[in-house]
């Protein structure tokens, strides 16, 4: 298989990720049942971070918990913070991100990849020039950092267009809906991010949605 580098051409400091028109249509056509949820909602807009550290820490904060949960950890992070970037996690040190509301090892995980990058022993933009997989493996050599929070680290920091993470639930759970199945196997799901290629993060952002609303 062809290694490949889905970063996107984004404006300056995009607010959303970045996709053209074109790839709602490619899904469609590629999978009829993708087709009908894009009709269903339309054109969505997917949030993204200001800067990869950022995506980063926000990725190992919703490891393996609610939505709910994680909103109000990440709104007390960055009340406590202002800003997340290296430096400031770095200063807080890790007790001031358990009180946040962090797990132990998810507070030392934010704080040694903080430490990391501002000593220069881990490179987090290099990550930028990687083709999707060597990205993956590049930020999964962090401690704490899997394969799904590297993931959901290239889609929201590094704006990759063809991202699909067989770890996150919703994603396989907005698969069940829109295929009518009980589970996702790995030879369906690869089949599915094939069809889906090169724009498995658009796809993403219709299965996220799809894991909560049921449209056929």
């Amino acid at each position: 298989m062809t290694p490949t580098n889905s970063k996107a051409i984004p404006p300056n400091n995009p607010q959303f990720l970045p996709y053209p028109d074109h790839a709602l249509e490619h899904l469609t056509a590629r999978d009829p049942a993708l087709g009908l949820a894009i009709q269903h909602f339309g054109r969505l807009e997917r949030p993204v971070a200001p800067d990869p550290f950022t995506a980063l820490a926000s990725a190992i904060t919703g490891q393996l918990i609610s939505t709910k949960a994680y909103d109000a950890i990440w709104a007390r992070l960055k009340k406590e913070l202002q800003t997340v970037t290296p430096q400031t996690v770095y200063a807080a040190g890790p007790e001031a991100l358990r009180a946040c509301g962090l797990t132990r090892n998810k507070a030392a995980a934010i704080h040694q990849a903080a430490a990391a990058i501002l000593s220069s022993a881990f490179d987090l933009n290099a990550a930028a020039t990687m083709d999707d997989e060597a990205a993956i493996h590049h930020l999964s050599s962090l401690k704490g950092i899997g394969r799904w929070s590297s993931e959901i680290t290239l889609i929201h920091g590094f704006l990759r267009l063809n991202i699909l993470s067989y770890g996150d639930a919703a994603i396989r759970r907005g698969m069940c809906n829109l295929y009518g199945v009980p589970t996702i196997g790995k030879d369906f799901f690869e089949t599915c991010k094939a069809a889906y290629s090169p724009y498995g993060s658009v796809a993403s952002i219709y299965l996220w949605k799809s894991a909560f609303i049921e449209i056929i």
